[in-house]
C-alpha cells in the first residue's frame, strides 16, 4: 500500500539486500503453502488479513497460499 511497495510475485528463498550495487536477481518460490509466522513481511502487511491476501491476483504462474498452521 505504500508508495514504494511492489506486488508480491513469490517468496524469496534467501535473504537479500537491496539498494545501489546490490543484486537484482534472487531465487524465489512461486508456488506453495506458507505459514505467515515463518515469513518476513514488508511493513505494509501489518494484519493477518493483509498477509493472507498478499498473493491473491499475483500473475501466473504464482500460486502461493498463506495460512496459519493448524
Amino acid at each position: 500500500t505504500s508508495a514504494t511497495a511492489i506486488a508480491p510475485l513469490g517468496v524469496l528463498i534467501t535473504p537479500v539486500n537491496t539498494g545501489a550495487g546490490q543484486t537484482t536477481r534472487a531465487p524465489i518460490y512461486r508456488a506453495g503453502n506458507f505459514n505467515p509466522a515463518g515469513l518476513i513481511w514488508h511493513a505494509d502487511y501489518d494484519t493477518d488479513a493483509k498477509k493472507a491476501a498478499a498473493f491473491r491476483g499475483a500473475p501466473t504462474p504464482t500460486n502461493i497460499m498463506v495460512r496459519k498452521r493448524l
